[in-house]
C-alpha cells in the first residue's frame, strides 16, 4: 500500500475514533509547530471527553483535521475519566458548562440540622414557611451536612429562567441535571406530586418536570420544547424512597428536538418502563423553576395538593450531555 493509502486509512481511523466519542487513543506524530519532531497527540476535538485512553500507533505525517489538537511530550493510558481529565489539566471542564449551581444546604454539625429555616439567597420559600426546615444531608464528608427539606404545603422557588435552557431546553444542544434527593412518602404521596418543575408537564410551557403519579405508581420525567413533549415513565420500585440518592437527568437534543432522555440513580442508568412523545408544540409561558411543586404559570394551585415532600441538596445544571462516568464522579 502506498503512503497516500496509509494516510487515508489513518484519517478514517481518526474519524471513527472521534465518532465513537469516549474511547480514545494517544499516538505519535510530527508536531509542525515544534520542527516536525515526534510528539504525543490525542486526535479528537475535545480530549476532556475521553473516558478511556489507550496508546495508539505512529503516524509519519501530520494529517489534515477540521479541529485543532494539542501535542504532549509524554503519554498515559487509563480507564478512569477523572484521572484522564486531571492529566490533561481539564478538571474544570464541567465548570465551564455549569449554568446553575445551588447548594441548598448548610455546613455544620448534622446533629444540629433539625432547625427551621425560612430565608436563603438561593431560593424563595413558597406556601407555608413553617413547613420548611433543615435536615441531615446525604453525605457529611462531601459537605452536605444540612439540606433543605420541604414538607407538603411548602416548596422552593429557585428563580425565573426566562429565555434560558432551564426554562426552554431547546435553547441548549444538550443538558444534564444533577441533584441529591430524598423523597418522603410519609405524607403527600397520593395523587400527582411534583419534585422538579420548570414547566415540562404542561403545554402552556417548556422545561422539565419530575413527578410521581399514584395512579399507576409511576414516576414521570418530562421535557417540553417548542415542538414536542417527551415523557419517560419509571416504576416506583426504580426510584429510592425515604433515603438519599443522587439523581441525574440527561437531555440529548438534535437541532432543538429531544432525541433521548435518560435517568440515572446513584450513577446507574435506569431503563424507562414506558416512553412517549407528543408533537403538540409548546409556548414558554411558565419560566420559573420550582422544587417540590408544579410550575403554576398563571393558574394558582393549592400547594398541599401538588407539592411533594422531599429534601434537596446540591442542584447543578450543565449545558452539556454528561456521560455515565462523569455522572458517577458528580455523585462521588
Amino acid at each position: 500500500m502506498d503512503e497516500f493509502g496509509v494516510i487515508s486509512l489513518f484519517c478514517m481511523f481518526l474519524l471513527m475514533q472521534n465518532a465513537k466519542g469516549f474511547d480514545c487513543s494517544i499516538g505519535h506524530e510530527r508536531d509542525p509547530n515544534e520542527g516536525n519532531r515526534y510528539r504525543w497527540v490525542i486526535p479528537v476535538d475535545d480530549p476532556c471527553k475521553c473516558t478511556r485512553l489507550r496508546v495508539g500507533g505512529l503516524n509519519t505525517r501530520t494529517p489534515c483535521r477540521h479541529f485543532n489538537v494539542t501535542y504532549y511530550d509524554n503519554f498515559m493510558q487509563s480507564d478512569n475519566a477523572e484521572e484522564i481529565r486531571k492529566w490533561l489539566n481539564c478538571t474544570d471542564v464541567l465548570e465551564k458548562h455549569l449554568i446553575l449551581n445551588r447548594s441548598l444546604r448548610q455546613d455544620g454539625n448534622p446533629e444540629q440540622c433539625n432547625i427551621p429555616t425560612v430565608s436563603s439567597t438561593e431560593y424563595d420559600v413558597r406556601g407555608n414557611p413553617d413547613l420548611l426546615k433543615m435536615v441531615p444531608g446525604p453525605d457529611v464528608a462531601a459537605g452536605h451536612a444540612c439540606a433543605v427539606y420541604t414538607q407538603v404545603g411548602s416548596y422552593l422557588d429557585i428563580g425565573d429562567f426566562n429565555k434560558t435552557c432551564i426554562s426552554d431546553p431547546g435553547l441548549c444542544k444538550s443538558m444534564t441535571w444533577s441533584l441529591w434527593l430524598k423523597i418522603d412518602t410519609s405524607s403527600g404521596f397520593t395523587g400527582n406530586r411534583y419534585y422538579i418543575s420548570s414547566g415540562g408537564q404542561t403545554s402552556q410551557a417548556r422545561g422539565i418536570a419530575l413527578l410521581y403519579k399514584s395512579k399507576g405508581s409511576l414516576f414521570y420525567y418530562m421535557v417540553g420544547t417548542v415542538s414536542s413533549t417527551s415523557v419517560n415513565k419509571y416504576h416506583k420500585t426504580q426510584i429510592p424512597l425515604n433515603s438519599w440518592f443522587h439523581l441525574a437527568l440527561t437531555i440529548e437534543m438534535n437541532q432543538g428536538v429531544v432525541n433521548m432522555l435518560k435517568l440515572y440513580v446513584d450513577g446507574e442508568f435506569k431503563e424507562e418502563a414506558k416512553t412517549s412523545k407528543f408533537s403538540d408544540g409548546n409556548v414558554d409561558g411558565c419560566t420559573r423553576l420550582y422544587l417540590g411543586m408544579t410550575n403554576t404559570c398563571d393558574k394558582v394551585y393549592q400547594s398541599d395538593t401538588y407539592s411533594g415532600s422531599a429534601a434537596y441538596s446540591n442542584l447543578m445544571v450543565f449545558d452539556r450531555l454528561l456521560n455515565q462516568e462523569e455522572i458517577k464522579n458528580l455523585k462521588n
